[in-house]
This record gives structure tokens, sequence and C-alpha cells, in this order.
């Protein structure tokens, strides 16, 4: 296992004993590195099995441009993949932060140049929660050779441990999906065109989740420009959302 982390972060991490990371980082094959994200990925030439981004933490502060969210870089159009590089052949790839829908389109843009490719085996998607959150927690597993019926119903069955609903996975029926939302999820993940299945509800509810691109990674904007001097940004009284009318 490597981690790369920012110095600072490096350095206090470390040095967590509610954690107990001195203790995991004394076992064997576990690493901290002191690197930023995508320098690493540029001179790392390992293939992993498992690669996840977990969650790196924003504020409204970025929002507002008085700061720069340092991970940003790592979800972009172009990162993922070389992300998806770094792979082995049946390697998993696991998003825990930034919109997962965003990122599910950016996968899927990926994928399709890919060749032997089946991108609806391609995807598990887990938590039932709003896909147009801006800070959605619903997690996102690719494996791009295709998950297994085992290893769909490992998946399952860990996720009933964490009180996750599986929203997706290649083998849901479409005609009986099991949450209000897998039915959304299925069609866009299935389509050929998924920007353009997503680009009407977007639209209705109000967020922009095109895929980011290096010349413009800022993966976190998934709220218009104005939506800083609304009321609701600040004080989390958001007017409900039109998702329903979309689907």
């Amino acid at each position: 296992l490597d981690a790369p982390a920012p110095q600072g972060a490096a350095a206090f991490f470390k040095n967590q004993e509610r954690f107990r990371l001195k203790e995991f980082f004394a076992k064997p094959n576990q690493r901290l590195v002191v690197a930023e994200g995508r320098e690493f990925l540029a001179r790392d030439r390992t293939k992993y099995d498992c690669i996840l981004l977990s969650w790196s933490g924003t504020c409204r502060s970025y929002y507002t441009g008085m700061v720069a969210a340092l991970p940003h870089n790592l979800y972009t159009k172009e990162s993922i993949e070389k992300l998806l590089d770094h792979l082995t052949p049946n390697g998993q790839l696991t998003l825990f932060n930034v919109n997962r829908l965003r990122l599910m389109l950016t996968t899927h843009d990926i994928l399709k140049t890919k060749g032997n490719v089946k991108i609806p085996e391609s995807f598990v998607v887990l938590d039932n929660v709003d896909p147009w959150d801006t800070q959605s927690a619903t997690k996102l597993l690719i494996k791009p050779s295709g998950f297994t019926q085992p290893e769909v119903a490992r998946i399952s069955e860990i996720s009933k441990e964490a009180r996750w609903d599986v929203l997706y996975d290649p083998f849901m029926d479409r005609s009986s999906p099991p949450y209000a939302d897998s039915a959304f999820w299925y069609d866009a993940i299935h389509s050929a065109t998924p920007g353009e299945f997503v680009a009407p509800i977007a639209l209705a509810n109000g967020v922009q989740v095109e895929p980011s691109t290096d010349d413009k990674p800022f993966v976190y904007d998934v709220l218009p420009p104005t939506a800083i001097f609304s009321s609701w940004f600040w004080f989390s009284d958001r007017p409900d959302t039109k998702m329903s009318e979309g689907v």
C-alpha cells in the first residue's frame, strides 16, 4: 500500500495516536509517501489491485476563491485516465470524493476509448443519496475489466454491514429498481451518450456535472458561480431540487 500525502498532512497523520497510524505504517508493504498526487502518478510505475481516492475535505471558502483545494486536479479526466492506467488487469478504482455523477461521466468518456470494455459492467454505485448533492457521499467503484457476480454479491454483503445501499450494479434488474434513484443510474450508465442524457436533468437541478479537465480542473464547482450570492448556499436552506421531474 502506497499513501501519497502532502508534507504537512504526512507529518500530521504520522503523529496521530488516535488512529494508530504509526503502528499501521510500521507494517510490511505500507508506505506513506510525501508527494502531491499527480506528481506521484507521473513518476510511479507500480500497478495496483485497488486505488482509493478518499474524502479530502473542502469548504465554502473554496467556492469564494479564497482558497484552492489541493487535490482537485486528481479528479480531472486526464488524472482519472492515469489512475486507471495504474491498475492491474483486474484492478479497481474507488472514489469517495467529489460529485459521483460527474466522475461517472468522466470515467464513462475514458472507458469508451478503451478496447473491449463493457462499460455497464464496470461500475458499482453505493449509498442512497441525491446525485445532485454538491458534496455527494456516494461511493463509486470502477473496474474496467468488469465486476463479476461473486464480487457484486460480496459488495452487497459488506454494504449491508456498513448500512450502504447498492444503487447500481451490473446485474441490477431495470424493471424493478431497488431504490428510487437506481433507474436513473442504470439509464445514465447504459446510455451511449450519458452526458446528453444527464444534461437536461442537471439543468433542472441547477448544477453542472460535465467532466473537468486539466485546463479547467474545478471539480468542486458543481453549482453555478452565482450560487454564492444565495442564502441557501451559506445557510443550507437550498430549495427542493427537481430531479423527480427530470427522471
